[in-house]
């Protein structure tokens, strides 16, 4: 297998057809020329066909692809934001979201066997797929939040959220193999509940876009929440502020939802905007009709929200 960020027959080929990204170049100290560094090329997410045949040695390992995954977070994007500033984060965007999902497309090569025990030699290996994974789905959604107004050629909402799907119901399998192992943790299970909340999230968002009826978007949910009381109980799904703004906002209550939203995490913050600017908008609408009506509302409450 390839223990690099990119196969080297990759790293050739698209060096001599001049193939190779901006992010993956260093200044050439002699002629003060930007050209192909090996070392910072990453393998490209390449559709393949039923025909096509993937040799062994072009599939990165799970050490190369944690390897590639630091090397994208904490020192690609860092230096580059700290060079050129957040206005990068757009060019950026583009660049990681096909080698993210290059990532994946490695992962899914590596034909790990999730329906069955997880064997205590694939433990390890696991856990760094669920670290890969984790990664990916945070940038995913931070994308969402930094690239809100972005034009669609370079921020394609409903592909990322697609992305993040996908990457979810990838989790999601990694997950439940590593906690029925008896070397499971309680941070291991706590960071499954995080990303169920995330798919929570997203359904909801998803049910309202698309205009969902009730009784899907329930049946969709009641499984998330099944899976949650199997791991830490019910009190975990009454006490949960996830569980209650989706409630708050299922019921119509746009007041309890806006005044909930300041106070659920950050990554749930960004996959919840849409539904905000929703809810801002209904709630103005409200507003609109109070005036006209005179009917007695709370119009400082509702400004105070919005």
């Amino acid at each position: 297998m390839c223990e690099s960020m990119c196969p080297e027959t990759e790293i050739l080929e698209r060096i001599e057809f001049k193939q190779v990204n901006r992010f993956e170049m260093s200044l050439d100290p002699i002629t003060n020329v930007l050209s192909p560094d090996p070392l910072k090329m990453i393998k490209r997410f390449t559709r393949l066909s039923g025909e096509t045949q993937t040799k062994t040695q072009d599939i990165r390992s799970i050490k190369a692809l944690t390897k590639t995954c630091e090397y994208i977070f904490k020192t690609l994007i860092p230096t580059q934001i700290s060079l050129h500033g957040k206005s990068i984060f757009g060019d950026i965007y583009l660049f990681i979201f096909d080698r993210t999902k290059s990532i994946r497309q490695d992962v899914i090569r590596q034909n790990f066997k999730t329906e069955n025990q997880l064997q205590t030699e694939n433990f390890e290996d696991f856990l760094l797929v669920v670290n890969i994974y984790s990664q990916i789905i945070r940038f995913y959604i931070i994308s969402s939040h930094l690239l809100r107004s972005a034009p669609t050629q370079i921020f394609d909402r409903t592909l990322n959220y697609n992305e993040i799907y996908s990457s979810l119901n990838s989790i999601h399998i990694f997950y439940k193999s590593i906690l029925k192992n008896k070397n499971s943790t309680l941070e291991m299970k706590k960071g499954y509940i995080e990303f169920i909340e995330y798919s929570i999230l997203l359904e909801l968002v998803k049910s309202n876009a698309y205009s969902t009826n009730r009784l899907t978007l329930g049946h969709s949910i009641n499984t998330f929440l099944n899976e949650i009381s199997e791991i830490s109980g019910n009190d975990q799904i009454s006490n949960s502020p996830t569980i209650k703004i989706v409630c708050s906002f299922v019921s119509g209550d746009l007041f309890q939802f806006l005044n909930q939203f300041h106070t659920l995490p950050r990554y749930c913050k960004y996959i919840l905007e849409p539904l905000v600017i929703y809810s801002r908008l209904k709630l103005l609408q409200k507003l609109s009709i109070t005036y006209v009506l005179k009917e007695s509302i709370s119009v400082h409450s509702i400004m105070k929200i919005l």
